[in-house]
């Protein structure tokens, strides 16, 4: 076994086509569906759709060229909209509860009528004890997205060690766990995912993040290249996922990304979460790579729904298009 694995990664790495996800916030008109559909290729979306009609998620129904959806929502499905929900998730849409709090028992049991393939549940604190145990009920391939200001401590231990050992968290933060932190992990069952964003581990976090026996996966988002190939390395064999926020890394920086771990085994992902076109080139830069590569970007407005362009000198050829920015740092939190 270890021969064929050695051999394995002895052999060139091929590079992987660009993945492209199309992100869009609130309910997605019939035009929009239309125009989405007309275009080539296959992709993966992910539609922020707030408080969703039963309507709202029929119009999604007619999209084609569909490779994943993840469809997030304010709310959870309720008896208005069940039957569409059930649709959706019937062609493979996951369900992403967006700070809708944890599912009451009613919900839990509408949730595993529909049958979602997949269902993410996104805090932005931890949940109690009760509504912790209540997810024992829940049926499917669950995770639960914690965005929270701190990691968890000792006192937060009740409500981990009641939730199912099934289920997959991911902590969300701006920082790299310390020796407190590694101990809870140690001390609760689930498997453990982090991302941190603009900073990478300094020594001392880093014996500690060896040390988290249920780490499986680490994200790394930043705005810039790591300032050292070192910086990949030292992640030894642990999966890595980097997203860059409006950055395609320079050739070297995505070098030295796909050298520091086995990418080849799936260990190495790259995510561009940018809304601006990519040249040419940074398209071709990418797909050079030997590991999976996404590019999430605003959904392209259908022509008819497109306000006239301002043509001011300053001003980009998409002027007239909405430029805000998304604030979901969950996105994929899954991968």
């Amino acid at each position: 076994m270890l021969a064929a694995v050695l051999l394995f990664l002895s052999l060139p790495a091929e590079a992987l086509p660009l993945e492209q996800v199309f992100f869009h916030q609130g309910p997605a008109s019939a035009e929009s569906v239309a125009h989405w559909s007309s275009l080539p290729g296959q992709r993966s979306y992910v539609l922020d759709l707030g408080n969703p009609t039963s309507l709202d998620l029929r119009v999604l129904l007619g999209l084609a060229g569909l490779e994943r959806a993840e469809l997030e929502s304010a709310r959870y499905p309720g008896e208005d909209t069940e039957a569409s929900w059930k649709l959706l998730a019937s062609r493979g849409a996951g369900f992403v509860a967006l700070n809708a709090g944890m599912p009451s028992a009613d919900e839990i049991a509408r949730l595993n009528g529909i049958a979602f393939p997949r269902i993410s549940i996104v805090l932005q604190g931890f949940p109690g004890e009760d509504e912790a145990a209540r997810l024992k009920d829940l049926r499917g391939n669950v995770s639960l997205t914690l965005v929270t200001a701190y990691y968890p401590r000792y006192d937060d231990r009740p409500a981990f060690d009641r939730l199912p050992a099934t289920v997959p968290l991911l902590f969300v933060t701006d920082y790299w766990p310390w020796y407190a932190h590694m101990d809870v992990f140690n001390l609760i069952p689930q498997t453990i995912r982090l991302r941190v964003s603009n900073i990478f581990p300094d020594p001392a976090s880093l014996d500690y993040l060896h040390h988290i026996r249920r780490l499986e996966r680490v994200q790394v988002e930043t705005s810039f290249d790591a300032p050292s190939a070192d910086e990949w390395t030292k992640f030894r064999q642990k999966p890595v996922h980097w997203i860059t926020r409006e950055w395609v890394p320079s050739e070297a920086a995505l070098d030295a990304f796909a050298a520091g771990g086995p990418s080849q085994l799936g260990l190495r992902r790259l995510t561009v979460d940018q809304d601006w076109d990519l040249m040419p080139e940074e398209i071709a830069r990418l797909e050079r790579q030997p590991l999976p590569v996404r590019w999430i970007r605003r959904a392209p407005l259908a022509p008819t729904l497109r306000r006239p362009v301002d043509r001011r000198p300053g001003f980009p050829s998409t002027a007239g298009e909405p430029l805000g920015r998304r604030t979901a740092r969950w996105l994929f939190a899954r991968d």
